[in-house]
C-alpha cells in the first residue's frame, strides 16, 4: 500500500512539473513573439539542439541513432549573420579532425554582399553531453541526454549568462520544455504535443486541408481493418482511373512505414465498374449510384490486399500480416499516387516566424535511389512554375501558424502532367529543421547565395573572376558568370567502405581527382562529415552554374569515390550506385527534352 501511494505522488509530481512547463514554454513564446524584430536586429547566441525527439518504438528501431540525429551539422553555419553566435549541441563525439574541418569550412564564409566573411570559428561552440554513454542501447533523444548530463548544463548556462538566446529544436520532445525552463531560454518550435499531432501522415491532411492546398484522394485517421477496407472501397469507386494506392502509418518517416497495391490490377469488377461509371455520368460521383460497385469492390479487397501488398521496408514489416497490425495500432492514411509515369516530388523547406511571416528558404526536386525515399534534392526545384508553389507554401505556412507551429516546416509535393494540366499534390509534412535546410545552410554560407522566391533560382552576389586565356576574346559580358547556381545536396550518403579509409586519406584521394570546391568560381563540391568513429556516412552538397553540370559532377564524384574505395568483387553496401544510376535517368529526360526543343527550333 505504502509503496502504491509513492508511486501515485510521483507520478501527481511529474503531471504538475510538466504542466508547470508548459505554461511556461507558452509565456517565453508570447515573449519571444513581442520581442521577435528587436531580437533579431541585435546580437543573439542559438543553441542547435538537432534532437529527434521520435517515440520510443521508432527510436528504439534505428539503427545508428545518434549519427542521425548528428547529420545537420550544416545548422553551425549560422554564424554568416554578423551578430548570431552558435552552440551546437552534439549527439556524437567530436574528435580533434572533424572539428578542425568544421574550423576550417567557417573560414570560406561569403558574405551576401560577395565579400569574405571574416573567421567565424570563434563564434562557435561544440558541446557533448558529458553522460553521452551512460545510458547504452536505450537509444535516448539528445535532448533528454543534455538534461541529464549536468556538467554539460552548467557549462551551457555560463556560455549564454547575460545574453539574448534562444534553442532551435529539431523535433521537439517533451524534455525540451524542461530545458527551456532550465536554462530560461525559449524554444523556436511547437510544442512537443502539437508536433506529435500535426506531423504525422494524418495530422498533415488537416494541415493541408485548412490550407486549402489539392490533395491526392485520400481518407486519414484509419485504426481498423474493417474501416480500412471500407474506405478503401469508397475510394477506388470513385478514383477507377487511379491504379495504386499507398498505405502510409502514422508516426513513421522517411518511407519506413509505406507500402502500396495496384488494386484495379487485381480487381476482377473492374471493366464491370468503368461501365458503371460511364452510364451514370455526371451521377457518379452521387453515393447511390456508386453503392453496387462499392459492395463488389470490398468483398474483393481483402484478398486482394493480403495477397498483393507491397511493404517498403521488409526489415521493419517482413510480412503484410505485420504491417497491417502496425497500421492499425499507430493509425494511417491511404492516398492515391498519381496516375502518371512521369511523378517529380518536390521538398520545400520554410521558415514560419514567430509573427507569422512564411519565407521559402530552399526548394529541390527530390532524386530517389529506393521506393518512396528521397536521398537527394536538386535545388532549386525545376518542375513547375515558382509563383504556384509559393502560393500553396504561404497557405500552408499561414495554417501552420493558425495552430501555434513555428520554426522550420518541410513540405513534399508531386507534381505531374494529366489531361494536358500540370497538377500539383501536396502528400507530406515534416515539422522540424530538416538535413537538406542544413545542407543548404552550408552552400548559402560559402557562396553568399540566397533563395529568390521570385525568380525560384538561388542567387548568388556578383563577382569578378580573373579571365582565362580561352575567354580574353569575349566580350566582359560573356566573361561575367552567371549570378545563380544549381546544386544537389545529398546529407545522407552512405557506403559501408567509407569506415576504410580516414578522413585525411578521403580528402587526399579528393583532391587527386579534383573533387573539390572552387571559392573563386563559387563552384565544385562541399563535404559535412557526421561521425568520427565509423565514418561511413557523410553529406555532399554539388554547386555549378548550370543544372546539367551540377547533375554530371554529383554523378563523377559518386562514382569516383565508389571505385576508390572498393572493389568490383567486394563493392560494399552503398546508395552511390543507386544514386547514380538514377541520375542517369534524369540527364537522360533532360537530354531527351533538348533534342526536342532543338528540333522544334529547326522546323521554325
Amino acid at each position: 500500500k505504502q509503496w502504491y501511494q509513492r508511486r501515485v505522488r510521483v507520478r501527481t509530481g511529474l503531471k504538475m512539473s510538466r504542466a508547470r512547463y508548459q505554461a511556461r514554454f507558452r509565456e517565453r513564446q508570447m515573449e519571444l513573439k513581442a520581442n521577435w524584430e528587436k531580437i533579431q536586429q541585435g546580437k543573439r547566441v542559438i543553441i542547435h539542439l538537432p534532437s529527434r525527439g521520435y517515440s520510443q518504438a521508432i527510436r528504439d528501431s534505428l539503427v545508428d541513432y545518434h549519427n542521425l540525429q548528428n547529420s545537420q551539422m550544416g545548422r553551425v553555419c549560422d554564424v554568416n549573420d554578423p551578430n548570431v553566435e552558435v552552440i551546437y549541441i552534439s549527439p556524437i563525439d567530436l574528435d580533434v579532425d572533424m572539428q578542425q574541418y568544421y574550423m576550417k569550412l567557417l573560414g570560406m564564409g561569403v558574405s551576401a554582399e560577395g565579400d569574405n566573411l571574416p573567421d567565424n570559428a570563434s563564434k562557435v561552440k561544440f558541446l557533448v553531453p558529458d553522460h553521452l554513454d551512460k545510458f547504452p542501447g536505450l537509444n535516448f533523444c539528445l535532448s533528454s541526454l543534455l538534461l541529464y548530463s549536468a556538467q554539460t548544463m552548467k557549462r551551457l548556462k555560463r556560455l549564454i549568462a547575460g545574453k539574448t538566446a534562444y534553442i532551435m529544436p529539431g523535433i521537439t520532445h517533451r524534455d525540451d520544455m524542461e530545458l527551456a525552463e532550465r536554462l530560461n531560454v525559449p524554444v523556436l518550435g511547437a510544442e512537443p504535443d502539437i508536433v506529435n499531432l500535426f506531423s504525422t501522415k494524418s495530422g498533415a491532411k488537416r494541415i493541408f486541408n485548412s490550407a486549402g492546398v489539392t490533395m491526392p484522394p485520400s481518407e486519414f485517421d484509419i485504426y481498423t481493418e474493417e474501416q480500412l477496407f471500407e474506405l478503401l472501397s469508397s475510394l477506388v469507386a470513385s478514383n477507377l482511373n487511379i491504379r495504386r494506392w499507398v498505405f502510409k502509418i502514422d508516426g513513421e518517416f522517411d518511407g519506413r512505414g509505406t507500402a502500396y497495391c495496384d488494386v484495379t490490377a487485381f480487381l476482377s469488377c473492374h471493366k464491370w465498374a468503368l461501365k458503371q461509371a460511364e452510364r451514370y455520368g455526371s451521377k457518379w460521383g452521387k453515393r447511390w449510384a456508386q453503392e453496387p460497385t462499392i459492395i463488389k469492390i470490398y468483398s474483393e479487397l481483402p484478398e486482394i490486399i493480403y495477397n498483393n501488398l507491397k511493404v517498403v521496408n521488409k526489415t521493419l514489416f517482413p510480412t503484410i500480416d505485420k504491417f497491417l497490425v502496425a497500421f492499425t495500432k499507430s493509425g494511417g492514411v491511404i492516398e492515391a499516387c498519381p496516375p502518371s509515369e512521369d511523378v517529380t516530388c518536390i521538398t520545400v523547406d520554410m521558415f514560419v516566424d514567430p509573427v507569422g511571416n512564411v519565407e521559402i528558404r530552399n526548394t529541390g526536386d527530390q532524386i530517389r535511389a529506393t521506393e518512396f525515399q528521397s536521398w537527394a534534392i536538386s535545388s532549386p526545384q525545376t518542375s513547375i512554375a515558382p509563383i504556384r508553389l509559393h502560393s500553396n507554401c504561404v497557405a500552408v505556412g499561414r495554417a501552420c501558424y493558425d495552430r501555434a507551429i513555428i520554426g522550420y516546416v518541410s513540405v513534399t509535393f508531386a507534381t505531374f502532367m494529366e489531361a494536358g494540366e500540370q497538377q500539383l499534390w501536396a502528400i507530406d509534412l515534416k515539422i522540424q529543421y530538416t538535413d537538406t535546410m542544413a545542407l543548404a545552410n552550408v552552400l548559402q554560407y560559402v557562396t553568399g547565395g540566397r533563395f529568390d522566391t521570385a525568380t525560384g533560382l538561388f542567387k548568388i552576389p556578383e563577382y569578378k573572376v580573373m579571365p582565362s586565356l580561352s575567354s580574353r576574346f569575349k566580350s566582359p559580358k560573356e566573361r561575367q558568370p552567371p549570378n545563380y547556381r544549381f546544386s544537389i545536396l545529398a546529407p545522407r550518403l552512405y557506403h559501408s567502405d567509407l569506415s576504410l579509409v580516414h578522413y585525411s586519406v578521403f580528402f587526399q584521394m579528393c583532391r587527386a581527382h579534383h573533387i573539390g570546391y572552387d571559392i573563386r568560381e563559387r563552384e565544385g563540391a562541399i563535404f559535412t562529415l557526421v561521425d568520427s568513429y565509423k565514418r561511413d556516412l557523410m553529406g555532399m552538397a554539388v554547386v555549378e552554374p548550370d543544372l546539367v553540370k551540377a547533375l554530371k559532377t554529383f554523378r563523377r564524384n559518386l562514382t569516383t569515390v565508389h571505385q576508390e574505395i572498393s572493389s568490383a568483387n567486394m563493392p560494399g553496401r552503398n546508395i552511390f550506385l543507386a544514386l547514380a544510376g538514377e541520375v542517369d535517368r534524369i540527364m537522360e529526360s533532360l537530354n531527351v527534352g533538348q533534342e526536342e526543343e532543338e528540333k522544334g527550333e529547326e522546323k521554325k
